[in-house]
């Protein structure tokens, strides 16, 4: 039986990330490329697929084994067509005329991005030395329906999904989220959840409204959140003199100050994270005291050697990313080594609200003798705050959706995005329940329509990237419907061409590799068939064509 190759692409914000699925199986995965920009559309779509090349390479597949592709896109689509201007889409020009929020209606119509995919897909296989199947197949879904159609898979697979449907949320560089039916369908639900209003009394804001659930969740809320959320009557971080605006290269990033949480032994955190719920995330600089000191003593003792390399790994993450954008490629790995140490601490400091004067020529792994420990426990527990403000606004996020899909849709919720790995996910995770018990007790709890195992942080081990996979398993489920009709259209077409009382049987059919699991098809064909008079049931897995009275 020939191999089912297909490919995974899930387009975010950021980054994007492909996979090769061979039957179903994570094959391998392209190294992640940053979100192309300021480019024309076809160039675009050239770079990500040209970009696979490598990947096909690498696992001895040609793009002539590939029956498809799937695309998880960030935006609205309906019908493989894009349907509304994302913040991918606003980057992007088709014939030198950018995209916009304020585009005419009659524009994005116009664009056909499943044709230029498949243009850039010929192209790259032709540079390759190759062609693409005749079959060959692309699709674009909206993220948040791929995301939920991948973790519903993944879950599936692992048998650990209840029935009565789910709502997938994702906390990625946005928030974006969709719903699988009872039966195991996308819905066709308009799940723009970052369009979400959270707040009524935000500001006007002409880039994107303050009011949404972006601007409250996943990696951009965070963000939003370390320039505006109070920590003991101040700002935790603000805007640093334009430093850590959301333009800024040297922008505060979510993976940068969850990581910091890791510095801590997991059980420091729990009494913490209970004042967190009784006050709302603002607890009294009392209430903070003995967290903080905790904190400031392990930090001094047991998580020095972390810290360190928490350090170095920051340091060592600015210079690669310094000298990428300068383009010097020599003495790359000397520059980092000698200097890394410095810049993490540099950067550490600066996190803590301090100078960086003290910290010039310093040897590797040597503190300065005046390190703000004490400051950095301060952040540390700041930043547990901030992130317990997310579970907040996460717990209103859900009781929305409850609000949009009422009861009887979903039983299940899963939580699932960048933002929710490690000690970040963990405490969102946790705190998101606590939240709903406190506000939202008359949906969620102890025998109520949603029971505290009904918010599930996804944890598979399976495949890393849930939105690749249903992207991947989207194209699947095209190319089996269209099998499904090419057979059915050879089983009709045999039946006709029989002659009178010619005995048909399955087996004519389903001996060729890619029909095999196509008995169950031949089957209902047969019966209608012979329903409608124009055959018999021979046997099982037999029919006869009828002599008509003019033969």
């Amino acid at each position: 039986m020939s191999t089912n190759y297909v490919i995974g692409i899930d387009i975010g914000g950021t980054y994007v990330k492909c996979g090769l699925f061979a039957d179903g199986e994570l094959l391998g995965v392209s190294k992640e490329l940053d979100t192309p920009g300021q480019i024309e559309v076809i160039a675009f779509c050239e770079k990500i697929m040209h970009h696979l090349s490598g990947t096909l390479s690498a696992c001895n597949v040609r793009w002539d084994d590939i029956d498809g592709v799937g695309i998880s896109w960030p935006g609205g689509v309906r019908d493989n067509r894009v349907v509304a201007t994302s913040g991918v889409l606003a980057k992007l020009f088709d014939r030198k005329e950018k995209f916009g929020y304020n585009d005419h209606i009659n524009r994005l119509p116009t664009l056909s991005l499943l044709d230029k995919f498949r243009t850039a897909a010929r192209s790259a296989a032709k540079e390759a030395g190759q062609n693409l199947k005749h079959s060959f197949e692309v699709g674009i879904l909206n993220d948040g329906d791929a995301e939920a159609l991948g973790n519903y898979s993944l879950r599936v697979l692992e048998r650990g999904s209840k029935a009565g449907g789910m709502v997938v949320v994702k906390l990625g560089t946005s928030i974006a989220g969709g719903r699988i039916q009872a039966d195991g369908a996308v819905a066709r639900d308009v799940a723009e959840f970052a369009k979400l209003v959270i707040n009524l009394n935000a500001k006007p804001n002409d880039a994107w409204p303050d009011c949404t659930a972006r601007q409250y969740t996943a990696a951009a809320g965070v963000r939003f959140l370390t320039r505006k959320f109070e920590f003991q009557g101040e700002t935790l971080f603000g805007e640093r003199d334009g430093l850590n605006l959301e333009e800024s290269s040297s922008r505060i990033e979510p993976d940068e100050i969850g990581r910091l949480l890791e510095l801590i032994p997991n059980g420091l955190f729990d009494s913490y994270l209970l004042s967190l719920v009784s006050a709302d995330n603002k607890p009294g600089r009392g209430s903070a005291a003995p967290f903080i000191a905790a904190v400031e003593m392990v930090l001094r003792g047991e998580a020095n050697e972390r810290l360190r390399n928490y350090i170095n790994s920051r340091g060592t993450f600015i210079l690669e990313r310094c000298l990428r954008s300068h383009m010097l490629s020599r003495h790359r790995a000397e520059i980092v080594q000698t200097y890394s140490w410095e810049e993490g601490v540099r950067r550490i400091v600066w996190l803590c609200g301090g100078s960086s004067h003290s910290v010039n020529s310093l040897h590797q792994n040597d503190f300065p003798h005046d390190f703000p420990f004490a400051a950095l426990a301060t952040t540390i527990a700041g930043v547990t705050a901030l992130f317990s403000q997310i579970s907040l606004q996460m717990a209103m996020i859900l009781a929305q959706l409850y609000n949009v899909y009422r009861r009887n849709t979903f039983s299940e919720i899963i939580l699932s995005g960048g933002v929710l790995s490690g000690r970040t996910g963990e405490i969102v995770e946790t705190q998101t329940k606590r939240f709903m018990l406190k506000y939202f007790d008359k949906i969620y709890g102890r025998e109520k329509y949603l029971t505290e195992e009904s918010i599930i942080r996804v944890t598979s081990s399976r495949i890393s990237n849930p939105g690749m996979f249903g992207a991947a398993m989207a194209m699947n489920r095209v190319a089996q419907v269209r099998e499904a009709r090419t057979f059915a259209k050879i089983v009709h077409a045999a039946i006709e061409h029989a002659g009178p009382g010619e005995i048909i049987s399955i087996a004519d059919f389903t001996t060729r590799a890619e029909f095999r699991s196509f008995s169950s098809i031949a089957q209902a064909i047969f019966d209608d068939v012979a329903a409608r008079g124009n055959a018999i049931r021979t046997g099982p897995d037999t029919i006869s064509r009828v002599v008509s009275n003019d033969q």
